[in-house]
């Protein structure tokens, strides 16, 4: 498995914003701001492999809590419209090369920049609905030859964990068939299916699996119903820290990059 040498910890002190380093110590956010007199918003996070229709069910998610009195935000990762998101941007859309590492931490620090916002609307009571997060980091890099879940996972330890994961399970065929799958970098069926697997990998307890081949609005509805009940349970609750209790629930698997690499190579993959 990867190690984490010094240099590539450096480098992603220096894309992290200063403003983040604060929050490196400690299990929960101890930020200046007080919480909202009506308890602290919920981190909700939308996952699963392309085109499952997340981004669809963020918007209306948002707007069904709007609608009700609850204040919402929709947050999208990547954020393009950073400079470090611009970057990534370009990659996606395949009119750039970048070397593996260097996207996966340039991925990471536009997590990073989004923090001190996310905390302070968070602190204010805003329930932040986040359309992709960490976990696709990890998933997607992990899925290339050479990268192992754990030092993918490595860049986004001490985020904002999230109260909350709807994983959207849709199989890549599925995928294939909706409108714009391929016209970006990953979206290939081989790619799409190693992603998928890495997605089980990672699952928590605050994960909740949805079958996204439902009709839209009983999909709809179903997330509404499992989402009101978190936002309730978590407004009194600290912001707790992606990660940072070594709880991570890889342990013993690997990889499918992993296992490739060391296939090829005739080695036998030693496990700590």
């Amino acid at each position: 498995m990867f190690g984490f040498p010094a240099k590539i910890r450096c480098i992603r002190s220096r894309l992290a914003p200063v403003a983040t380093r604060k929050y490196c110590v400690g299990a929960n956010f101890k930020g200046s701001r007080k919480k909202s007199t009506m308890g602290r918003g919920s981190l909700i996070v939308f996952e699963g492999c392309d085109r499952a229709g997340k981004s669809t069910q963020c918007v209306k998610l948002v707007e069904a809590l709007e609608n009700s009195g609850t204040p919402a935000k929709l947050w999208r990762f990547p954020d393009r419209g950073t400079a470090i998101g611009g970057i990534i941007s370009q990659y996606l859309e395949k009119k750039c090369e970048l070397e593996d590492h260097a996207v996966h931490l340039l991925f990471s620090a536009n997590r990073w920049e989004a923090v001190p916002k996310m905390k302070e609307h968070l602190l204010q009571g805003t329930t932040l609905i986040v359309d992709r997060y960490a976990f696709s980091g990890v998933a997607f890099t992990a899925a290339k030859q050479g990268f192992g879940l754990d030092w993918c996972r490595q860049p986004d330890i001490g985020l904002p964990k999230p109260d909350l994961i709807l994983y959207l399970t849709l199989t890549p065929e599925e995928a294939a068939k909706r409108g714009g799958f391929g016209g970006e970098r990953y979206e290939n069926t081989p790619f799409q299916e190693k992603v998928a697997k890495n997605f089980e990998h990672l699952k928590e307890n605050n994960w909740r699996v949805i079958d996204a081949g439902k009709d839209m609005e009983s999909l709809h509805e179903e997330i509404q119903e499992i989402t009101r009940a978190v936002i309730k349970d978590s407004k009194d609750k600290d912001i707790e820290k992606l990660w940072i209790n070594h709880d991570y629930p890889v342990k013993k698997r690997k990889s499918l990059g992993e296992i490739n690499t060391n296939q090829c190579m005739g080695n036998q993959l030693k496990v700590k």
